[in-house]
């Protein structure tokens, strides 16, 4: 073989992609799978008929196994450490750094929506106390004095009289949420700080900043004033109060200046530099990054300043809140001073520029990430439809307050110290705690989603907490992959329990419906792909329940039936409840009773959320009608040899599924880790107490639904899903988990049985994979029967939209495929010559040449040539 310098001449220092040094090794084939979805690995001599297997590479002596993840045959995204494998097996939804996440990139969508829902209850308490206060002030405490033009008063005054006990309540709820606030600056910043620089995020180092900024806006000094002015002292002699000494003016302009710069800076700065770095896909934020945004918000808190000493007037916080103050003071005055009205354009001015600009940085980032693979940003996708509606809403609520605050409310105390003082008072009237907890709110959750990921429960603010749950052993975020890795064993956690791999439910889509033709002549229409080791078929006549055991050498598959008979339909319709603890675990009895026992007794079953937990009656019982030999034959199965349950099933066949996972769970001791759930078009089966029991018992639940799938929405009252939703739409698109945000945009089509056929979630599955793998990945489905009407309503998401640009991803993969075919070809000449790594070389710079050109055509194996 000719020495590697001579090839890597024409390679390249980047090595053909990552070639690396290849010895004098001879390459071999090897099957890295079984059925081309890895569902049921066996050994070799034990392969299953009817699946063909998907081709892998292990390199010969000393070379060690190449798959997909391998780095070698990789490319690259950034220097955090993700990567993408040569054929797009890649993590799909980020590419995740090993390093520590925050609570917004493994926050599931249930978390989102109570966070979303504490939001708006935050909103509606804020709302709520600034309309009673407004109609009080305007009413009960409302008192009109006349005008006095000898004291300069051209209108007539009207002051809002506030009991003594509300005004101690306005001043000390100024200092309650002071000391909060800067308690929980303390607490985040230390416990950000406590990691490791590379596990600090750039959104967590701003957090700090808005804590900061927010401890430095409710700062007490005011409130101090008045307490002991106005409430106090207010019967002393002037010369007892602060506002009589000569220090007071100087330091109440000092303290103005901080409460408006925090503001300020929490206001603009976080908000501007949130928006813009989740466009920065790559993560990278350099000099130019902080560069515009630092010098223009020192230009504004500038020209606050000026506003404060040169022109005698004291701005508002919030953006664009000056001029509408200054109107308000100068109507209610009577005087409209053109130094104060210049003051409040020029600030207007710059803020209405700094508004524009803020929003045209939320359009741009907006528009970067629709043109982007969601699956592969779905970290920055997800984040960044919670950080515009929390902040949009927010922001939005907080200017319209502040708005009828400033318009509705007497004006008389502001218009008094301009005629006395010539000080223009912008800022909305002090109402206390209105305002300040509504912002306080807003800064609890911007730091609560970037707390670190391990930080569970209260005392997860201040230090690291192991896990309680199954649910909690692993936080990482959701993720994505089209195949299981050769090195799967079946076992959770060889992945990730948040990793969802389209090739394993492809598989066990396949057995949810093969459940439907076992024992049928429609079995003869599958051909050699039926012959699967089908260890047991249990059922039950009275209520026509069926369940499918398969067995394979790395887990044990159970597949239930879905509806199909009168019995089905009948069990369907018993939606009245029954509690769980009637059902679950199940009673083997005779030789089993005393494990029954001990079973029934361990610590989650006398939990009170347990005593409350309920599920469907209809579906109690269809399982209860086959639950003794299924759980007794999987007993002695695991017995024989230890390994994974998966379970599957479509409709009906889901709920069984879900409600026989938890029975073997906790019945069989199964550890999460080792159990998993895939089910398609499942309806509710249980109540919001078994849920919350499921889901952190049995964490590896997912839940696919196409969209418009009516069943997947029933029954509605007193029903909760449990596991994580992987929604499919009619336009060939998937999203993992997703929240309240995404819903309303990708899952509104009218809901239809027709969505709830087999065939729909089959023909949904294959138009993603097409869309978005290509000839990279395509789904092993056993021959099962597709209409044409329900090929015609898929049709469209299997064609590109006349102008709709390929994405980025797709040269990409076509890169990655080709590379693919490369390596095929180098498998087939044996031994490795050197004019076939020539070839090699030469084809990669084909390759690169005609993506520079924008040619990202596949290279097919007619480009190679091997002599």
């Amino acid at each position: 073989m000719a020495h590697v310098d001579d090839i890597q001449a024409v390679i390249g220092d980047e090595g053909a992609y990552g070639l690396g040094s290849p010895d004098d090794s001879v390459v071999d084939e090897h099957t890295a799978s079984v059925g081309g979805s890895a569902a049921l690995r066996a050994p070799r001599e034990e392969r299953l008929p009817g699946f063909e297997g998907e081709k892998g590479l292990k390199a010969g002596a000393g070379g060690g196994d190449i798959h997909d993840d391998d780095e070698r045959f990789s490319v690259h995204s950034g220097s955090d450490g993700g990567s993408e494998s040569d054929n797009g097996e890649e993590t799909l939804s980020l590419n995740l750094p090993q390093r520590q996440y925050t609570k917004l990139e493994a926050v599931q969508a249930r978390q989102i929506d109570q966070l979303l829902r504490w939001h708006h209850f935050v909103c509606a308490i804020g709302v709520g106390y600034t309309l009673v206060f407004i109609i009080l002030a305007n009413t009960v405490w409302l008192d009109v004095r006349p005008p006095d033009p000898e004291e300069g008063f051209v209108n007539g005054l009207r002051w809002f009289l506030v009991p003594r006990g509300v005004l101690w309540y306005f001043q000390v709820s100024v200092l309650v949420l002071f000391s909060l606030s800067t308690l929980l600056f303390i607490v985040f910043t230390q416990r950000i700080m406590r990691l490791s620089p590379r596990d600090r995020t750039p959104e967590q180092r701003w957090v700090i900043f808005l804590l900061l900024s927010l401890a430095m806006y409710l700062n007490p000094f005011q409130a101090s004033y008045k307490i002991h002015d106005q409430l106090l002292n207010r019967f002393s002699l002037s010369s007892s109060r602060w506002a009589s000494q000569d220090w007071f003016d100087s330091v109440s302009r000092i303290f103005t200046v901080v409460r408006s710069v925090g503001f300020t800076s929490a206001t603009v700065f976080y908000v501007w530099a949130s928006a813009h770095s989740y466009r920065k896909l790559d993560g990278k934020l350099g000099f130019w990054f902080y560069a515009p945004k630092v010098l223009v918000i020192a230009l504004y808190i500038a020209l606050k300043i000026v506003i404060i000493y040169a022109f005698d007037c004291i701005p508002a916080e919030l953006l664009l809140g000056s001029f509408v103050g200054m109107l308000s003071l100068y109507a209610a005055a009577g005087w409209w001073p053109l130094r104060g009205m210049i003051g409040a354009a020029l600030l207007s001015l710059f803020e209405l520029g700094l508004l524009v600009w803020v929003a045209l940085q939320i359009l741009q980032t907006k528009a970067v990430l629709k043109k982007s693979d969601y699956m592969k940003y779905r970290l920055q996708q997800v984040g960044f439809r919670f950080f515009l509606y929390h902040n949009l809403t927010f922001y939005l609520i907080f200017w319209v307050l502040y708005v009828m605050q400033v318009t509705a409310l007497p004006q008389a105390a502001n218009v008094w110290v301009y005629v006395l003082f010539l000080i223009s008072n912008w800022e909305a009237p002090d109402v206390g705690f209105g305002f300040n907890l509504l912002l306080l709110a807003y800064v609890v959750a911007e730091a609560y989603v970037n707390l670190p990921v391990d930080a569970l429960g209260f005392k997860g603010w201040f230090t690291p907490q192991q896990p309680r749950s199954a649910a909690q052993t692993d936080i990482r975020p959701i993720t994505y992959r089209k195949r299981e890795p050769p090195s799967f064993h079946g076992a959770i956690h060889d992945l990730s329990g948040s990793c969802f791999v389209m090739q394993t439910h492809v598989v066990m889509f396949n057995f949810s419906w093969l459940v439907y033709y076992w024992g049928t002549p429609k079995m003869e229409n599958l051909g050699a792909a039926a012959s699967v080791n089908v260890v047991d078929y249990i059922t039950d006549k009275e209520t026509d329940t069926h369940a499918l055991i398969i067995d394979g050498s790395d887990r044990l598959i159970v597949a239930f039936k879905g509806t199909t008979s009168a019995q089905n339909l009948k069990t369907d319709l018993r939606i009245s409840h029954m509690r769980a603890s009637g059902l679950l675990p199940t009673r083997l009895g005779g030789e089993f009773a005393e494990d029954d026992e001990r079973t029934r007794a361990a610590a989650l079953f006398q939990t009170r959320q347990w005593s409350k937990a309920q599920i469907h009656k209809g579906f109690a019982s269809a399982y209860a009608s086959i639950a003794p030999r299924l759980i007794t034959k999987l007993q002695l199965l695991l017995k024989e040899r230890r390994r994974p349950v998966f379970l599957t099933g479509h409709s009906l066949g889901g709920a069984l599924a879900m409600i026989c996972s938890f029975d073997v769970h906790t019945r069989l001791g199964l550890p999460a880790s080792e159990i998993l759930v895939s089910t398609f078009g499942a309806p509710r089966a249980a109540n919001e107490a078994f849920r919350s029991v499921y889901d952190s018992e049995v964490p590896t639940c997912w839940r696919v639904v196409v969209g418009p799938d009516v069943v997947a929405k029933l029954p509605k009252v007193g029903y909760k899903h449990v596991g994580k939703k992987v929604l499919l739409t009619r336009d060939g698109e998937l999203f993992l988990d997703p929240n309240s945000l995404e819903l309303n945009l990708w899952s509104g089509d009218a809901a239809s049985f027709l969505y709830h056929r087999k065939a729909s979630y089959l023909l949904a599955m294959r138009a993603w994979c097409t869309r978005h793998h290509g000839t990279g990945y395509k789904p092993e489905f056993m021959p099962f029967p597709v209409s044409a009407d329900d090929s015609r309503r898929f049709d469209h998401a299997l064609t590109r939209k006349k102008g709709e640009v390929a994405p980025a991803e797709v040269a990409k993969r076509t890169r990655l495929l080709a590379e693919n075919a490369m390596i095929e070809q180098l498998t087939q000449a044996r031994p490795v010559s050197a004019q076939v790594l020539l070839n090699w070389a030469l084809l990669t710079q084909r390759l690169r040449e005609r993506e520079e050109r924008g040619e990202h055509q596949e290279i097919v194996a007619d480009d190679i040539v091997v002599e």
